[in-house]
């Protein structure tokens, strides 16, 4: 419910739509469905972009924070075209497997829920940014995947924070903004 706060300050929330909010940690994903600004579905799933950096780590016979680095870094980082090529297999593979357990939870709402079309996906988390994720998202559930940014709204002082890396971080950061705009009540 954190992201839904850090969606609503930064994107409002489309009139008649139903949108999913899906939050790809390492171990956990969390789904929410929000129809006209009411959360109507809820989910947690046991995985996440953790099986990626061990699927790595095994494959390649490296350690974590090499796993973590191919992970996260582009062509450009990893020096050699074939462990590319590699960590861009494991990579789809590992989405696929992510996105098959999405698509289940979404195709369960959408057999207990009327007018259940999901307009729109927005991804937040530490995992998100996995292209082949996305791409495996977009060309599974036929939807429309955006990543999160829960700094849209908000003023940055450029003096004091980095701009450039807060957008690069931002999908990570919605949890954290979306508890920070906790009130005393909630």
């Amino acid at each position: 419910f954190t992201i839904q706060n850090a969606f609503e300050l930064n994107y409002g929330f489309p009139p008649n739509e139903v949108i999913a909010l899906i939050n790809i940690g390492a171990s956990v994903i969390n789904i929410n469905i929000v129809a006209n600004g009411i959360t109507t579905f809820t989910r947690d799933i046991g995985m996440g972009g953790q099986m990626l950096t061990e699927e790595i780590q095994k494959q390649l016979n490296v350690s974590y924070e090499e796993a973590e680095h191919y992970k996260t870094g582009g062509e450009g980082t990893i020096s050699s075209s074939s462990i590319y090529r590699e960590v861009q297999r494991l990579s789809e593979r590992v989405s696929e497997t992510l996105v098959t357990e999405i698509q289940r939870s979404i195709d369960f709402f959408a057999a207990t829920t009327i007018n259940a079309d999901i307009s729109r996906i927005y991804l937040s988390g530490g995992s998100a940014q996995i292209p082949a994720l996305i791409r495996s998202l977009e060309r599974r559930l036929e939807v429309p995947v955006e990543l999160v940014n829960p700094f849209k709204n908000i003023v940055v002082d450029p003096k004091k924070f980095d701009f450039d890396l807060l957008q690069r971080m931002a999908p990570m950061a919605a949890v954290a903004v979306g508890l920070g705009l906790r009130r005393s009540g909630d």
